[in-house]
């Protein structure tokens, strides 16, 4: 027995069912597309950044806090005839959190600023950069305040160790240059006093 096609009304008869599949099927394709695009952008959306992409650090150091220093001391440097060098206001760390954290995540620090630590006891001190954003001096101080030895120039976010030559009690961080501006040497004797 044949099989007979249904009758259409279109002007193509069995075509026009044809065309309307056709068009159904494009309809589901297209709907599938957008799901899965949409799909994906969910999944990037929930994910974040890629896990391979590093922050730019101009756009990092934009939603860094500027240059938020407390001054809670002021510092002298003398020469081996007792004549003034420089006087600076500092921040002290003296507990492991402070000293820990330091200058971290600063953007910032004037000339005449600095972190002073203060370490229970004497020993070689090291130092390192990570999340630090300002080059920096370090200078170290032995148990007398007397300079032991200066690393210039530290330079930001750098991962390396810096360590001092002789056993130090105390530690100033300054801005890199600072050392050089003021003749600083080992053999100058350190001064502070906390003012709050």
């Amino acid at each position: 027995m044949a099989r007979r096609e249904p009758f259409s009304s279109n002007k193509g008869g069995i075509r026009g069912n044809h065309q309307v599949r056709k068009g159904k099927t494009y309809l589901y394709l297209f709907i599938l597309v957008v799901v899965i695009i949409g799909m994906i952008s969910l999944g990037k959306i929930a994910k974040g950044p890629s896990e391979g992409k590093i922050m730019d650090n101009r756009e990092f150091s934009n939603s860094l806090p500027d240059n938020n220093f407390l001054k809670e001391g002021e510092l002298e440097f003398f020469n081996d005839q007792d004549s003034l060098i420089v006087k600076i206001d500092i921040e002290i760390a003296d507990d492991d959190s402070q000293t820990t954290k330091g200058l971290m995540y600063r953007r910032s620090m004037k000339e005449n600023q600095g972190m002073l630590f203060i370490f229970p006891e004497i020993e070689i001190r090291s130092f390192w950069m990570k999340n630090t954003y300002i080059p920096l001096d370090l200078i170290f101080l032995d148990e007398n305040r007397i300079i032991v030895h200066i690393h210039e120039n530290a330079q930001p976010r750098t991962k390396g160790s810096l360590p001092s030559i002789k056993p130090a009690k105390y530690v100033l961080e300054v801005n890199a240059g600072f050392s050089a501006r003021h003749f600083l040497k080992a053999s100058n004797r350190m001064s502070f006093v906390r003012t709050y």
